[in-house]
């Protein structure tokens, strides 16, 4: 069975499907392994998501950035490392998603043409979106 977990993709960075797709099998493994380090060969990763190998390593790249996530390359055959911290991905999903409330509330305030380019979130921030809510609701 293959992990899925699409709010994942609120997480800033997360590019596609296929890098939700891999961090959702990371996170089940660190759940698994109760928050411990755990250890996967990339081939092994690549076979339990059934995707080529350069396509896993390709979008691996993506996650180094995320402050949740440590990975160290050890040993031969080379193994990832990895050590996720469950609390600070909850931290990260929920402002994620507060992020994603604040410009969709925005966007359904604007005006028509305007929501079009606002409601995936993509071209507003946050504060811009509570900016916007704030001036709409004292006016």
């Amino acid at each position: 069975m293959i992990a899925y977990n699409e709010d994942l993709l609120l997480l800033q960075g997360m590019e596609s499907v296929i890098d939700v797709l891999i961090l959702s099998q990371l996170v089940y493994w660190a759940k698994k392994m109760k928050g411990k380090e755990f250890y996967k060969s990339d081939k092994e990763l690549a076979h339990e998501l059934r995707i080529p190998l350069d396509t896993l390593r390709k979008h691996k790249r993506n996650f180094k950035h995320l402050p949740f996530l440590k990975m160290k390359n050890k040993g031969i055959p080379k193994r990832t490392f990895y050590l996720i911290s469950l609390e600070i991905l909850e931290k990260e999903l929920l402002k994620a998603l507060e992020n994603s409330i604040y410009a969709y509330s925005a966007a359904m305030l604007m005006p028509k043409w305007q929501q079009r380019s606002c409601l995936d979130g993509s071209n507003i921030t946050a504060n811009q979106a509570l900016t916007y809510i704030e001036h709409k609701t004292i006016s």
